[in-house]
C-alpha cells in the first residue's frame, strides 16, 4: 500500500512537471513569434532605408 501511494505520487509529480514544461514551452513560443515579427518589421524598414540610400545619388546627379 505504501509503495502504491508513492508510485501514484511519483506519477502525479511527473505529470505536473510535464504540464509546467508544456506551459513554459507555449509561453516561449509566443514570445519567439513576437520577436520574429518585430525582427521582420525591422528587416523591412532596413530594406526601405537601403533603397532610399541607393536612390540618393540618382537624385542629386
Amino acid at each position: 500500500m505504501y509503495s502504491e501511494a508513492l508510485a501514484i505520487m511519483d506519477k502525479n509529480t511527473v505529470e505536473y512537471v510535464i504540464d509546467e514544461m508544456r506551459a513554459e514551452i507555449r509561453k516561449n513560443e509566443c514570445s519567439l513569434q513576437q520577436k520574429e515579427a518585430a525582427l521582420q518589421q525591422k528587416d523591412n524598414m532596413l530594406q526601405q532605408k537601403e533603397a532610399l540610400i541607393r536612390e540618393l545619388p540618382e537624385r542629386y546627379t
